[in-house]
């Protein structure tokens, strides 16, 4: 079970430290920061809306990020495929070229 209204009661009613609301609820000085930091990014402080439950208020500071759309190209797989069927070609150099001429899309510097 989180806590954390309990966690933005102690902080901002009482006025404790991040320290002492941790101790007081069992729970680590992170969590206790990220609660806080959590909340902050909503627009939240105490005390909270009463129509606001628990899963209300796990939702407003957990939103899903909205899914992006990939930043790399699409190799081109019939090439690829092409180019391993000749004779003396393994994958590792055969990979490693195409990510050179930007078949796999942008280059990158990583090993492979």
């Amino acid at each position: 079970m989180r806590k954390i209204r309990d966690v933005l009661r102690y902080r901002h009613s009482t006025g404790l430290s991040l320290d002492a609301t941790a101790r007081a609820l069992n729970i680590s000085k992170g969590v206790v920061a990220k609660y806080i930091r959590l909340a902050g990014a909503a627009g939240l402080s105490w005390p909270l809306p009463d129509e606001l439950d628990d899963s209300g208020l796990e939702k407003l500071l957990y939103r899903q990020v909205a899914a992006r759309d990939p930043t790399y190209a699409e190799p081109d797989y019939a090439l690829v495929h092409q180019e391993l069927k000749k004779k003396g070609v393994c994958q590792r150099p055969a990979y490693s070229s195409h990510l050179m001429i930007g078949v796999f899309g942008p280059v990158r510097d990583r090993p492979i």
